[in-house]
């Protein structure tokens, strides 16, 4: 034993013999403090669920992309209302009911931004379209401008029918009229009616000669929501108002459409509620399963009652430190509770078992706790600084997510560490451990105890072994794979995940593009221009591209758009009808389309008439209320969409020069700050959702620009941060573990004994993620310096016992203290392993993690570290197991 050691020694004897004396002061002062502390903390500790922020704003694209948010604040915390249907004329109607209802709530959003509800888009939309697209449309409408004039008029089931009687008629008389779209589209809904199923006919499909089928049409409005940072969820009031808005317009049932919500405050939003709600539960059973490996591993409610009032005392005291140094949580953070819950627990269990064990020998109560302070105290110190370091290692680092989580779980095993060594003796002094009967745990059956003695028989061949296999587990190691893709941690069944991730997967909806800021317009279009030259970029898209090319040819085709179609009445001039006036429509055309030539020579007129006289054999056989009820929903079903397609064409007839000084300020200005800087965005050819695609584009991306900023450059330049904070974390810990080690240590080859294990374990650990791809991420990297604390902890205590206190079989996994080291090792494995059943695959990542790792420590320290102990401490001769003796 050092100097410093003694002084160590006889400075923590000396408190713990005063604590007996003490030990009702004691425990009204921890009573008092818990008390101050919860009450502290009830008013003092927030949640910060902004992800951004737990990085250091000073590394240089975190400045770049703060910058980006304070010259265009408009593009920060926004929602995406995806609205999904199965035509483009419902996704459409929802979606303006939706935005003219969001023009009236100015209680929940600052901006509401629906590009095709503007005034001049609507006039203007037709601008956007090719030339020869545009050309298209205006020989499709020319065709059928004589029938479509009529059936706007009489926007009606005999309007319909009387057209398609018209069309055939003139089909008959030698005209060129294509009607085989809308009979397939009437024949579809004939079939529909029949079967009692929904169908919406898309009159906008059928204008535009669109035949694709069986898509999902979508509408988006990008809006920004007013936070309440003083919640728990800032963005839940606005989220939960979107919703409702769903509901009150009856989107199911009106447009068979449904609203999908994502973006970055939904996702921060659900994120955070799968997180509170995972570790909720997991601090709840962890501490449950906790109680229960106490009453199994200590033996005495005693001891259990007075561990768990430490355990609890030491979370209310780091939780209220939290509030203190600190103010909030963050989403890594809050996963504290289980870490103390898991490693709080340790140095009451070493202080407990020992203190057992004395008794046991037959110690009086006050001698086995003097006994019990002075043999274990120093070595829970040491385990205490040594666990504190691993946390603490993180927080120089730039991920300050993670530095917070380091600061305050470093310091709760400080607390712990003082609870026990005070609090305890305290409380063991007022209800003593009892050793009136034989312990059932003392006595280890002779087959047991010749199994613990295997890494003391053979530590020749296990200390070869462990130095073959490290070159095949520092091969694996360097397989190791970090995944920078944030999504990938949240939880795979949230509404916003999947919904994101269905965005990406489509080149024109990815949310994860490249964002530049060029100084001018000159800048701006020759970067954009020099951005569709790299092989991985898609297209580029800024304030310019809203101004469309060719317009004075598209102009005059609109304009003889417009005076061929006339005036068309947004609305039926003509009564409803009656269900004997529908059949009657139905009768007239299936007759028409029965006695035709053309009929068998045009495949979906046959088929329509087929398909009229079995829908009217339906009829037949249907009661009064239903055959209404049938006819009513077939012509719904037919006619519904064609008002909104109609007023859409009238207005879009009315189109107007577009130039940059008309467009409206809500496009302005998410393109150009009014400071003569123009963003430009530039989307990926690849889906980003695959990390090697991301990483390749952003490389690509700031290879030609140094200054990109935007989602997918945020994801990798963050994982290469994280990264480097881990390495940097591993290093720190590593080496003031190490320095802590030497200080303290008698025998200074027991430091590179307890190193040379905790190595081993860590690589194993590395080596077992990769063999089950496993990757590291923003969550679960904090794992191994933590596993390095924890790791010297145990070979500590091992170490301690073989030097200090061995029984004469020289059996070490025989004593107490490797009892404790299995008892807390399975304490924090199970402690940990609660998070593996969390929801969000981030914090569940780090509980099998941290799992694994533990396991994989246990084994070193118990199998692998005696070996080797035995191996370089050859020169004593009490190595051999002999016979049974207590331990």
């Amino acid at each position: 034993m050092n100097k410093f050691e003694a002084i160590l020694e006889r400075t923590i004897t000396g408190l713990a013999a005063r604590m007996p004396r003490w030990r009702y002061a004691v425990v009204v002062f921890y009573v008092l403090l818990t008390g101050v502390a919860a009450y502290y903390t009830s008013g003092h500790l927030g949640m910060n669920t902004d992800t951004r922020d737990m990085l250091s704003p000073e590394l240089s694209w975190r400045r770049m992309d703060l910058e980006y948010e304070k010259e265009f604040p408009v593009h920060t915390n926004n929602i995406i209302a995806v609205i999904e249907a199965g035509t483009p004329d419902q996704a459409a109607d929802a979606a303006e009911v939706m935005y003219e209802r969001l023009q009236h709530e100015q209680r929940y959003f600052h901006t509401v931004f629906y590009p095709a509800g503007l005034p001049l888009f609507r006039k203007s939309g037709f601008l956007y379209l090719e030339t020869a697209e545009l050309q298209d449309l205006a020989d499709n409408l020319a065709t059928i401008q004589p029938f479509l004039a009529r059936l706007t008029g009489d926007q009606t089931l005999r309007g319909l029918l009387t057209m398609i009687r018209e069309a055939i008629t003139a089909i008959e008389d030698g005209e060129d009229i294509d009607i085989a779209s809308l009979a397939h589209e009437i024949n579809l809904t004939l079939l529909a009616a029949q079967r009692q199923r929904p169908y919406q006919v898309s009159w906008q499909k059928l204008m535009n000669h669109d035949g694709e089928t069986e898509r999902i049409y979508r509408e988006f409005i990008i809006l920004q929501p007013i936070m309440d940072y003083d919640s728990l969820f800032p963005g839940r009031e606005p989220i939960a108002r979107l919703r409702a808005l769903a509901g009150e317009l009856q989107f199911p049932a009106a447009f068979n459409a449904t609203l999908r919500l994502t973006g970055s405050v939904v996702l921060a939003d659900e994120e955070f509620e799968s997180v509170s709600r995972g570790t909720s539960i997991a601090s709840f059973v962890s501490f449950l399963l906790v109680a229960l490996l106490l009453i199994i591993g200590l033996g005495s409610y005693r001891m259990v009652f007075a561990t768990l009032a430490c355990l609890l005392i030491d979370l209310v005291l780091t939780t209220a430190f939290a509030a203190l140094a600190i103010g909030n949580l963050n989403l890594i953070s809050i996963a504290f509770a289980v870490l103390v819950i898991g490693l709080g627990a340790d140095f009451a269990i070493f202080y407990c078992l020992r203190y057992r064990e004395l008794r046991l020998d037959g110690l009086e109560n006050a001698p086995a706790l003097n006994e019990t302070s002075a043999s274990s105290g120093v070595s829970l110190l040491l385990c205490a600084c040594t666990t504190a370091i691993s946390f603490y290692s993180f927080m120089p680092t730039d991920y300050l997510g993670v530095a917070e989580l380091g600061l305050i779980a470093g310091t709760g095993m400080l607390i712990s560490f003082v609870i026990t060594l005070t609090l305890l003796p305290a409380l063991f002094s007022i209800f003593p451990y009892r050793s009136g009967s034989v312990d059932k745990l003392r006595t280890l059956p002779a087959s047991t105890r010749r199994l613990l003695a295997l890494p003391i028989r053979h530590h020749r061949k296990i200390t070869l072994g462990a130095l073959m296999l490290f070159p095949v587990l520092i091969w694996l190691t360097a397989q190791s794979k970090f995944d920078p893709n944030t999504l990938n941690m949240q939880d795979p069944d949230n509404e916003s995940v999947k919904t994101y991730q269905d965005l990406l997967a489509d080149n024109d909806t990815t949310p994860w593009t490249g964002i530049v800021i060029a100084a001018g317009q000159a800048d701006a279009k020759a970067r954009a221009r020099d951005f569709l030259d790299l092989p991985l970029v898609e297209n580029t898209v800024w304030l310019e591209d809203f101004i469309p090319a060719d317009q004075d040819e598209k102009l005059a085709i609109v304009e003889e758009m417009s005076l061929l179609l006339g005036d068309l009445a947004d609305e039926s001039a003509s009564a409803p009808l009656s269900d004997a006036q529908r059949r009657e429509e139905l009768t007239r055309t299936f007759e028409l389309l029965n006695r035709t030539a053309i009929t068998g020579a045009e495949p979906e007129l046959e088929r329509l008439r087929n398909n009229l006289r079995d829908y009217l054999e339906y009829l037949s056989v249907l009661e009064g209320p239903r055959q209404t009820e049938s006819l009513h929903g077939l012509e719904d079903s037919l006619l519904r969409s064609l008002p909104g397609r109609v007023k859409r064409l009238t207005d879009s007839l009315d189109a107007d020069y577009i130039a940059l000084d008309n467009l409206p300020e809500e496009i302005s200005q998410r393109w150009h700050n009014g400071e003569d800087k123009y963003l430009i965005e530039i989307y990926p050819r690849q889906n980003l959702n695959d990390n090697a695609a991301m990483r390749a584009f952003v490389l690509q991306l700031q290879a030609s620009e140094p200054d990109v900023v935007g989602s997918p450059v945020l994801s990798i330049e963050a994982g290469d941060a994280v990264v480097g904070a881990f390495k940097q974390a591993f290093l720190y810990a590593f080496i003031a573990i190490v320095l802590l080690l030497l200080f303290l240590m008698k025998y200074k080859r027991d430091m590179v004994l307890i190193v040379g294990g905790m190595i081993l374990a860590s690589v194993m650990t590395c080596s077992f993620c990769v063999l089950l791809d496993i990757p590291f991420n923003f969550a679960n990297i904090i794992a191994l310096p933590l596993l390095l604390g924890i790791g010297v902890d145990s070979g500590i205590h091992i170490l301690h016992r073989f030097h200090y206190a061995l029984p004469e079989d020289g059996n070490l996994l025989a004593t107490s203290s490797a009892r404790a080291v299995v008892l807390n090792t399975v304490a924090n494995a199970v402690s940990f392993g609660t998070l593996a059943f969390s929801s969000h695959r981030g914090t569940a990542s780090m509980g099998v993690l941290l799992t694994i790792g533990l396991l994989t420590m246990l084994f070193c320290m118990l199998f692998i570290l005696p070996a080797f102990c035995v191996h370089a401490h050859n020169n004593r001769k009490s190595m051999t197991p002999g016979p049974e003796t207590a331990g």
